[in-house]
């Protein structure tokens, strides 16, 4: 089941806060908006800035709509540095 794993990778600490890598970083893209951001950081580096589509789930809409409230639960309280530092709200299911 979803909800024990995601309860046991977090009990394992193998999913760490994105937050610990990005307070070395000069920038950091966001999803929500890869095509713009992904251009900026190729512009940075001189790189081409195309970014092809790959490995597209077909799965759209919020994605707390897979999780338990329970899930959603312990993820927001683990995450809630991530959460506040990128300015994202609390999921809702």
């Amino acid at each position: 089941m979803l909800e024990d794993r995601v309860e046991a990778a977090v009990n394992l600490r193998s999913m760490i806060p994105q937050v610990v890598f990005a307070r070395e970083l000069s920038f950091v893209g966001r999803f929500e908006q890869i095509e713009t951001d992904f251009r900026q950081v190729a512009q940075r580096v001189g790189a081409p800035a195309d970014l092809p589509r790959m490995n597209v789930s077909g799965t759209e809409g919020p994605y707390a709509r897979l999780f338990s409230s329970h899930t959603i639960d312990i993820l927001s309280a683990y995450y809630a540095d991530d959460v506040r530092e990128f300015g994202y709200g609390q999921p809702r299911s």
